[in-house]
């Protein structure tokens, strides 16, 4: 599966406006650099990756070409977001080392969903143990730990380092 990646540059010293989508041909890469910058000028561009509200507007180019390839463009910009380097996020979502858990608004909704995946407690279950086990400072004794980031308001991701 390919996914598609609409990139909008401007080019701010004569205003110029063009979109590419990507993956693309080499071809079509210098056809859309030659429209935006016909006199191959020292000028800045900037540019928006469209419908993804995210760190990917810092990558280059060649960057967002190996991006448009991947199979799970939505994890790759968490994982991005919250590694050392683009090599280091591509490694991790080749290798699958990492969780993601959505939901997660505090570290009681985090210790709450390790406390069930690892078995420790069964929040379903009501007795003792699962009415007065402390989610929350497990939450955030597991985030301490250095593994679990949270990369907006209700998702951490946990790289399996």
């Amino acid at each position: 599966m390919t996914n598609v990646l609409e990139l909008n540059y401007l080019n701010l010293s004569s205003y110029k406006m063009g979109t590419l989508v990507l993956p693309a041909t080499e071809e079509e890469i210098n056809s859309f650099w030659e429209t935006l910058n016909p006199m191959d000028s020292d000028c800045e561009l900037q540019y928006v990756v469209s419908d993804l509200d995210s760190e990917l507007d810092k990558l280059s180019l060649s960057q967002l070409e190996i991006v448009s390839e991947l199979d799970n463009i939505e994890d790759f910009d968490k994982l991005y977001q919250v590694c050392d380097s683009f090599e280091e996020a591509i490694e991790m979502l080749e290798n699958h080392e990492y969780t993601i858990f959505e939901e997660c608004e505090s570290d009681y909704d985090l210790g709450y969903e390790l406390a069930a995946r690892n078995g420790i407690v069964d929040p379903e279950d009501n007795s003792i143990l699962a009415r007065y086990f402390d989610y929350e400072a497990y939450g955030r004794d597991c985030r301490f730990e250095g593994s679990f980031h949270w990369v907006d308001s209700n998702t951490v991701v946990e790289l399996h380092r």
